[in-house]
């Protein structure tokens, strides 16, 4: 960037080396300043690539592009969202996302934009922006629901991608990202059913919530904390876990105790423990809400001081 140069200026007019403008005076002879091609080019360029740097095609209707532009330019992380809300009430292939406000990025660290008043379908019977990026939607499997955005077009839309084998990255890393958009954010990551749909739940920011799936029942005590399988439950992208514990134990005057954690040296662990002084078949349950390290695996402990006590979790809900 550089200041004006001509001849007729006003020298130090902002301050010392700091040229500017003046209208000319005709009573006391003072003359306009001159204008220059260069100072015009420097000063075009200079918004023009501002404009250009954050994606955006310049638009010579569009009065708000550089506006546009520093927005995006200083827009939070990306995935960062207001009152992101999605029901499925029943099991279905399509489901309608809101929020107030999601902010895109064309990869960690790059371009960044902010979308308001989000409210876009995805529907996992179809392919390209609004559908599954490619093939069909997994059965029985995840999917990982994204937003995307043209910025050439300043369009937006829901893009679906197999989440079930791996944790997917905050911006879209498949190869089958719709023509012309450029900038994604993970949203969410949904279950499907044995016939590709979506399962009946809500996301409400990056949290889960479905119906109970059950991932233990037994009656064995491992003494120390054993890994167990939850991939019927959560994604690989799940980061912390909730649900509740559960025993029904018979005999009486025993104690039993569950413990749940988030690793195998009892990571934010948690425990249920109760004593059955009846001579009736007693339940007794708790909540959990845990962190986990390795994805799709919890670990449980128990113990029984007599008879036989059967033990199970479930889980409801997730977080990415």
């Amino acid at each position: 960037m550089r200041r004006i140069s001509t001849a007729t200026r006003v020298i130090d007019k902002f301050g010392a080396g700091k040229d500017g403008f003046t209208n000319g005076d005709a009573v006391s002879g003072l003359p306009a300043t001159d204008l220059e091609d260069v100072f015009f080019d420097h000063v075009q360029e200079e918004i023009a690539n501002v404009v250009e740097g954050a994606g955006i095609t310049l638009d010579g209707a569009n009065r708000a592009q550089l506006l546009a532009a520093i927005q995006a330019m200083f827009a939070p992380v990306i995935g960062s969202a207001r009152n992101v809300k999605m029901l499925v009430s029943a099991a279905s292939a399509s489901g309608t996302l809101t929020a107030d406000e999601i902010t895109v990025g064309t990869a960690l660290g790059g371009k960044k934009f902010l979308l308001a008043n989000f409210n876009k379908t995805i529907n996992l019977a179809t392919t390209g922006a609004g559908g599954m990026d490619t093939g069909a939607a997994p059965v029985s499997g995840y999917v990982a629901i994204y937003a995307i955005y043209n910025p050439a077009t300043q369009t937006s839309a829901l893009l679906a991608k197999n989440a079930t084998s791996s944790v997917q990255t905050e911006v879209y890393s498949g190869a089958n990202m719709p023509g012309g958009y450029t900038a994604s954010a993970l949203l969410a990551v949904w279950p499907t059913n044995g016939s590709s749909q979506l399962v009946q739940g809500s996301a409400q920011d990056r949290t889960f919530s479905r119906l109970f799936v059950q991932v233990l029942s037994s009656s064995s005590t491992p003494a120390t904390f054993t890994a167990l399988s939850i991939s019927n439950a959560v994604p690989p992208n799940a980061k912390s876990i909730a649900g509740s514990m559960t025993f029904n134990t018979g005999a009486t005057a025993a104690t039993s105790v569950m413990y749940v954690a988030g690793d195998s040296n009892g990571l934010n662990r948690e425990l249920v423990q109760f004593t059955n002084n009846g001579s009736t078949t007693t339940s007794w349950s708790a909540p959990f809400n845990i962190q986990i390290t390795t994805p799709q695996t919890m670990y449980w402990s128990s113990t029984v001081t007599a008879g036989t006590t059967t033990f199970s979790i479930e889980v409801t809900r997730y977080s990415i």
